[in-house]
C-alpha cells in the first residue's frame, strides 16, 4: 500500500504517487497492491486523473 498526504493535491501529485509507487515495487520487489491519495482539497484533474490511474482519492473537497 502506498499513501500521499498534501493538504492541497493537483494532477502533478497523483502522477508523482505513480512513480514512487512504481520506485516502491521496484525496491520491494513485489506489487504495491493498493495507492491511496489523501487530501484536505484537491482539483478537479487531480480527482479525475486518480480515477484513470485507479489510484483512490480521500478528500474533503473538490476545487476547481
Amino acid at each position: 500500500m502506498a499513501i500521499e498526504v498534501e493538504s492541497y493535491a493537483e494532477e502533478e501529485d497523483v502522477d508523482a504517487l505513480t512513480l514512487k509507487t512504481r520506485y516502491l515495487e521496484r525496491i520491494l520487489g513485489k506489487r504495491v497492491a493498493k495507492a491511496y491519495i489523501v487530501a484536505v482539497n484537491i482539483s478537479k484533474e487531480a480527482l479525475e486523473r486518480a480515477k484513470e490511474l485507479g489510484i483512490e482519492a480521500i478528500f474533503g473537497s473538490i476545487v476547481g
